[in-house]
């Protein structure tokens, strides 16, 4: 099995479609394959080892969710409660519907936006709503090397005032939801995002590098990033989704969604410890019962038919 998985990783490189990758593979927590292919660097040869530090991009989003679970086990915040309560901007609500803006029926719920079917969505997309959301993070894009860069709760207030694509709870559709839950757990917490999933995530669990921000000790562990294009790929240094490409200082936004740098053995302690009911090497981040509701599908029929 070893051997086909490298062989297959090593095609991949040779096709150009990836200019490095690793894989790891766990059962009941025990490490039973790993394999690298390729470049962190195509240009230096730079091979892709296992303490690469990639930016991790949407793999964000379960560990801002987790985040969130930490703060329903505390009592501190309810599924049930209107984003609305932290975030004002995303008081009275519109919503795009058939080509019309009407008000949104009701509000928004942290339990919207862990399911993504908050209305929220990224831009791109022939929409209104998707339009409204594309000019924003162009504007954040615009600021974000300048020391007018918009904070977590300031993006997270702005989507708010942007319209929905859909009623909330109608349907799922990915988007910009796990951004508003990073705003929720600082103003609940108290902290900036960062520091509070260091505290309860990233420190008791060892994952000593993951962070908005990579030091510059490590710097030099983070692969070139690469995009397709017709002669097979190239080096890419643009910022996506309003996240610094790139990530030499505490940025201003800490994106639950799309934000954070991570390892693949970082990474494979988090995703242990939710396979694990909530705990890692006697370190509870999780009580049993909320790791079991958090790692089942919540969604209903009607909003997975969108």
């Amino acid at each position: 099995m070893s051997q086909q998985i490298e062989e297959l990783l090593q095609r991949y490189v040779e096709e150009k479609q990836v200019a490095g990758v690793n894989l790891l593979l766990l059962k009941e927590k025990k490490e039973v394959l790993y394999a690298q292919a390729g470049y962190a660097d195509i240009e230096s040869k730079v091979p892709y080892n296992r303490d690469a530090i990639n930016r991790i991009y949407s793999m964000s989003k379960p560990i801002t969710a987790a985040a969130v679970m930490i703060l329903l086990d505390r009592g501190l915040l309810s599924l049930n409660t209107p984003i609305a309560k932290y975030l004002p901007g995303f008081e009275n609500q519109r919503v795009w519907e058939d080509g019309k803006s009407v008000p949104a029926k009701r509000p928004i719920y942290v339990r919207d936006c862990m399911n993504m079917t908050s209305g929220l969505v990224y831009g791109g997309e022939p929409h209104k709503a998707s339009e409204e959301t594309q000019a924003l993070f162009d504007e954040i894009d615009c600021k974000l090397y300048t020391k007018q860069a918009m904070t977590t709760e300031e993006i997270a207030n702005r989507l708010g005032q942007c319209h929905l694509a859909y009623q909330p709870g109608d349907a799922w559709k990915y988007g910009t939801s796990a951004d508003i839950l990073g705003a929720v757990v600082e103003k609940v917490a108290g902290v900036s995002f960062g520091e509070f999933l260091q505290k309860e995530i990233f420190e008791p669990l060892g994952m000593k590098d993951t962070g908005f921000f990579v030091p510059e000790e490590k710097r030099n562990r983070m692969p070139t990033v690469y995009e397709w294009c017709d002669e097979g790929i190239r080096v890419c240094k643009t910022n996506n989704l309003g996240i610094r490409y790139y990530k030499d200082e505490k940025p201003a936004f800490e994106s639950g969604g799309a934000g954070l740098a991570s390892t693949l053995d970082d990474y494979a302690r988090f995703a242990c410890m939710l396979m694990n009911e909530g705990s890692l090497d006697g370190k509870q981040i999780l009580s049993k019962e909320t790791a079991h509701f958090f790692t089942k599908g919540q969604m209903l029929p009607w909003q997975k038919e969108y």
